[in-house]
């Protein structure tokens, strides 16, 4: 009904050639320009038996550049930091890293900017007929805490994006998720509420879209229904999977693989476009969770594993890194490690520095945040008046 002339499609490897056949009925129509990336993830098809019998999910855009079509080709990304695309290079001809991310800042809080940090425990779906989707809730709670580490340090909890494969494992790693890792609601008056306000007013324009800024509690859902108009949202630790975040992108990136089993199943974790999506969305650092001795066995993961052991990226442990004592590193392996090692997000060491408001001691093991302790609580029973 346009009459358009150009038609430009963004994503078009994620487009049925059905859906794209229809936008390009205009008599008028002399050009269409597909932009997007045939090797990361295909349409989604809901019935499978069309995708394995007839390639239902095999889109235009694949097809041109399979049978070699006339196209021009993007090389140079500006996403992600170095080390972290260094990971995809092996599945891409030609990778160049533009020069804004050369500079990226190190991750506070952690001694590294990459790190897969493996284990061995099994996961909870394995041998459990009655769980339809997978789970792995050492995983689980191992990613929470560590991004609740990151806050501690200073990262803007709308920074963090927790990525994972399944959806059983997106609704562990939120059941987990401590409120003030959650998204959250600032009146005008600057009083936070934990649900988004009711009453009339126009709706909120974030569709939910994370762009990695500000700090706040709560998930929710973001910038949907309707809000009193002086208030505003401050978006949390985002909880996906990864068919839903193609196309976006986060400072830190933390990924749940979930599977470990005797058998070495992989199940999609197997495919190589589920496999690039999910190394390709982190900016300024990435830390994988998974059991690397169940995906060695994968040649493409492989590749992967291979050049994180070669820059010693990759163990079971991850090194902590303190603020304030930079040789007092903790290494963790397990979420209960954090309490132990950096309970509020620096070391083992005693804060002890002298309240301003009584003059006794913080109370708190060290910690990077607050460091002027204006909203430290004095435990100690104390005489002397308020200031």
């Amino acid at each position: 009904r346009m009459g358009s002339r150009v038609v430009v499609v963004e994503e078009a490897g994620e487009l049925l050639e059905c859906q794209l056949m229809a936008c390009l009925s205009s008599e008028n129509l002399q050009q269409v320009v597909l932009i997007g990336d045939h090797q990361q993830l295909r349409p989604k098809v809901n019935t499978y038996d069309l995708c394995r019998r007839h390639k239902f999910d095999l889109s235009l855009f694949e097809r041109l550049v399979v049978s070699g079509c006339d196209r021009a080709k993007l090389v140079t990304q500006l996403r992600m930091h170095p080390d972290v695309s260094d990971l995809v290079r092996p599945f891409y001809d030609r990778i160049e890293d533009h020069a804004r991310v050369m500079n990226y800042p190190m991750i506070p809080g952690v001694a590294d900017r990459l790190y897969w940090l493996s284990h061995s425990q099994e996961e909870d779906s394995w041998g459990n007929p009655q769980m339809l989707s997978k789970v792995n809730s050492h995983e689980a709670k191992l990613a929470v805490r560590l991004a609740q580490h990151l806050v501690y340090n200073g990262i803007d909890k709308g920074r963090i994006t927790l990525l994972t494969p399944y959806l059983g494992q997106k609704r562990e790693i939120k059941k987990l998720l401590p409120r003030e890792l959650m998204s959250s609601y600032v009146s005008a008056g600057g009083d936070v509420q934990e649900e988004q306000p009711k009453g009339k007013g126009k709706k909120g324009k974030d569709k939910g879209k994370d762009k990695g800024k500000g700090k706040g509690k709560g998930q929710g859902k973001q910038g949907k229904g309707k809000a009193d108009g002086s208030s505003r949202m401050i978006p949390g630790v985002r909880i996906v999977t990864i068919d839903d975040y193609q196309g976006e992108e986060n400072d830190v990136i933390i990924l749940s693989l979930v599977r470990s089993n005797p058998k070495n199943i992989l199940g999609f974790c197997s495919i190589e476009n589920r496999l690039i999506v999910a190394l390709s969305r982190a900016r300024h650092g990435m830390y994988v969770l998974g059991d690397w001795s169940n995906f060695e066995k994968d040649d493409k993961w492989f590749q992967v594993i291979s050049k994180l052991e070669d820059r010693h990226r990759i163990g079971s442990s991850l090194n902590l890194r303190c603020a304030k004592h930079p040789r007092d590193d903790g290494m963790v392996k397990t979420a209960e490690d954090f309490d132990r090692k950096a309970l509020h997000g620096g070391c083992q060491r005693d804060c002890d520095t002298l309240l301003p408001r009584c003059g006794h001691r913080c109370h708190l093991k060290c910690h990077p945040f607050d460091p002027e302790h204006k909203d430290v609580v004095c435990n100690n029973f104390c005489s002397r008046p308020w200031p």
